[in-house]
């Protein structure tokens, strides 16, 4: 998904300024205040690349892990549902239990129905 992508990309982009070949010829020492400058600059993309990547692993734990369930958020909202090939709404409901240990299900929540614009023209 885009997140995973962002992550990607993040991390390409870091590998490309640190390459010892390509990558960023301030990081080689020849003059203290190119480096130093340098060294924020890799810092900022370190930061940006860990922040991506968490917003990822969040999102990991927020999806279904049922790769046949179609996701996607409910209208209006960031709240995730998933809906079957049969019409049905599920929500992920995590519960936390003695020993804090955790279980997911989804639950669900309803049907829908999906009828062409054409019906509502008149």
């Amino acid at each position: 998904g885009p997140m995973r992508l962002a992550y990607r990309n993040a991390q390409n982009v870091l590998e490309d300024v640190v390459d010892h070949d390509g990558g960023d010829r301030r990081l080689d020492g020849v003059d203290a205040m190119d480096t130093l400058a340098a060294y924020k600059d890799v810092a900022q993309l370190v930061v940006d690349r860990d922040a991506k990547k968490q917003r990822y692993r969040d999102a990991c734990k927020l999806y279904p892990k049922d790769d046949k369930l179609p996701r996607g958020a409910w209208p209006g909202s960031t709240d995730w549902l998933a809906v079957s090939r049969s019409n049905e709404l599920y929500v992920k409901h995590v519960e936390t239990s003695f020993m804090f240990v955790k279980r997911e299900e989804f639950r669900l929540v309803g049907t829908w129905e999906a009828k062409p614009m054409e019906e509502y023209d008149s």
